[in-house]
């Protein structure tokens, strides 16, 4: 048999048209283009394998049988299906084994592996079905011998050499014990989640119900099991790593605390390496769904639209983006005027409904904020990790915990907030995430949810507009883009802070972002006293800490939200 003959038979076998197999996402059960053959959909009176006899059913006399699994193995209609499914499986192997791809060409190659691929799919659905139904079997009938006299709690072995199930897997797999524990592991997630269970054994991925139970946790399994028609909907029309995010968004929703307390340990986790690498350097690190996708879209927007005569791979034209970005910062021409930092458009979905939210809970948490440092609290942590610029002595305009060898600003900050003079406004950046809880989140263009700390500090230094969609998804009405702050309000800011005013950093304002009293949301003014530069590690950090900014006539006081002072900086004067 040569490989073009046994490449149709095996298509034959698997039940997949060669000439017009379904793509990857048509969910049509395997054999169901054929009338009839070895695999098509099973009548009315068979059933699936293991399926002619309940699971509550005896031997002769009522009591079970210790070879009772063999006598269910073989009885009824479903016997017939599975020596029939039995025989397939041996066929289609000895046509794996006998086939050699080598000898294809590559249209020929590619549909057999697609064949395959496909195939695979609704194998591993019936596997873990099979896995779930053995278990379940083991289950009913250990019960039921634990209650006769020569039962006494002894396991129940299966027929056949291996004492187990999880030897079973591991025999006939020729695989470790790791891997079938994740098998078994599988097995009972498809149990848990019935609807996933029939929807692998339709060709789904087992991916997609790995990626929900691996994301929700324990505390939210009740609710996944409630919302598991939806997630379903959701895997057979999204790629797997879309799907992630849904489940991701979906978590945000329902659990927003946990959300702020993973993105501040994702924020910790965010690293990038430049290393010297076979007389060039190596590029390689982790940034969290926002930052890289403000580097993914800042490159997008350098690289532009290639010339037809631009053979470079995307690799190679980022490449180039990434110096031409470095090369902007150095020599100063990042900026955009009017604005704190070069304005890279990044389209943030929000539902109406998590915006209204979000100003209450920005209200109710900022409310809930002092109104002034507690007196004697001199060594609080600081939350934000400020950096050390090197002043010391009574004369430094910064001060604050964390400041490294500033100690002699230490002793005097509560005095140095004092002179700073009299308040001018206190810009406040709490959020009682709790209001949020059901609510939708924010998400990026790929999908990626936004916690709530982060959509707030987005609506600090954004453009608004407002999109009423339909009910299948189309744009109805656009209104114009609106800002907090206009163009002249921001170089008055720029103007007067030049440079990030969190206590010890210095990061010039090419690219910085404009902090406000979130109280704007409620109509409050929109005023340069109401606003303080910040870089963007130091904003986010702002927002994720609670922290309060008391904005005197001679600088900044920052405190954390139980009224601890964590530093000050004091405004230059235009002559320095």
């Amino acid at each position: 048999m040569d490989g073009g003959e046994t490449m149709t038979t095996l298509f034959d076998v698997v039940g997949i048209e060669a000439e017009a197999s379904a793509g990857p996402r048509a969910g049509r059960p395997l054999g169901s283009s054929r009338a009839s053959g070895p695999t098509a959909a099973p009548s009315a009176g068979s059933t699936a394998v293991g399926a002619a006899a309940g699971p509550g059913a005896r031997a002769a006399g009522g009591a079970p049988a210790k070879n009772e699994y063999a006598a269910r193995s073989t009885g009824g209609a479903g016997g017939n299906a599975k020596d029939e499914l039995v025989a397939v499986l041996d066929r289609m192997a000895r046509l794996c084994q006998s086939m050699s791809v080598s000898e294809l060409g590559l249209p020929d190659a590619i549909e057999v592996l697609t064949a395959m691929k496909r195939a695979t799919r609704f194998l591993d659905g019936a596997k873990l079905s099979a896995i779930g139904h053995i278990e379940e079997l083991q289950a009913i009938q250990q019960g039921q011998f634990d209650q006769l006299p020569e039962g006494n709690g002894r396991p129940l072995p299966l027929p056949g050499e291996e004492k187990n199930l999880r030897d079973v897997l591991t025999s006939s797999g020729q695989q470790s014990q790791a891997q079938t524990g994740r098998e078994m592991s599988q097995a009972r997630a498809a149990v848990a989640f019935p609807l996933f269970g029939a929807a692998m054994k339709k060709g789904l991925s087992r991916s997609y119900l790995e990626a929900l139970t691996s994301l929700i946790g324990r505390d939210l399994t009740k609710q996944a099991k409630a919302d598991e028609a939806m997630f379903v909907e959701a895997a057979w029309n999204e790629p797997v790593e879309r799907f992630r995010k849904t489940v991701l968004a979906w978590r945000v929703t329902h659990r927003p605390e946990q959300a702020e307390k993973e993105a501040a340990r994702e924020i910790e986790s965010e690293k990038f390496y430049v290393s010297p690498d076979r007389g060039g350097y190596r590029l390689s690190g982790w940034l969290t769904a926002s930052d890289g996708t403000l580097l993914k879209h800042t490159l997008n927007e350098i690289v532009g639209v290639p010339k037809k005569d631009d053979r470079r791979t995307p690799p190679q034209r980022n490449a180039e983006a990434l110096v031409q970005l470095a090369s902007a910062a150095l020599s100063g021409s990042g900026g955009t005027a009017g604005h704190a930092g070069p304005r890279h458009e990044i389209l943030v979905h929000v539902p109406l409904g998590t915006l209204v939210q979000t100003e209450k809970a920005i209200a109710k948490g900022c409310a809930e904020l002092p109104e002034a440092s507690r007196a004697g609290s001199r060594h609080g942590r600081d939350p934000a990790g400020a950096a050390d610029s090197g002043e010391t002595g009574a004369g430094c305009p910064t001060s604050g915990a964390g400041l490294g060898r500033r100690g002699a600003c230490l002793d005097e900050r509560e005095q140095l907030e004092a002179d700073l003079g009299g308040v001018l406004a206190r810009i406040r950046a709490g959020i009682d995430v709790t209001l949020l809880e059901g609510c939708g989140p924010a998400t990026l263009p790929d999908g990626s949810a936004l916690p709530p700390s982060e959509l707030a500090q987005t609506l600090c230094d954004s453009a608004v507009t407002r999109v009423v969609m339909g009910a299948y998804g189309e744009p109805l009405d656009v209104s114009r883009k609106q800002r907090l702050f206009s163009a002249r309000q921001a170089k008055a800011v720029i103007a007067r802070d030049r440079h990030c005013r969190y206590p010890g950093c210095e990061r010039g304002a090419e690219y910085a972002e404009i902090h406000h009293a979130q109280e704007y949301e409620r109509a409050g003014p929109t005023i340069i006293d109401n606003a303080v530069l910040f870089c963007r590690a130091h904003h986010g950090a702002i927002h994720r800490a609670q922290i309060t900014i008391t904005h005197h006539l001679g600088g900044f006081a920052f405190t954390k939200p139980d009224g601890t002072l964590i530093g000050v900086t004091k405004h230059r004067s235009a002559d320095r």
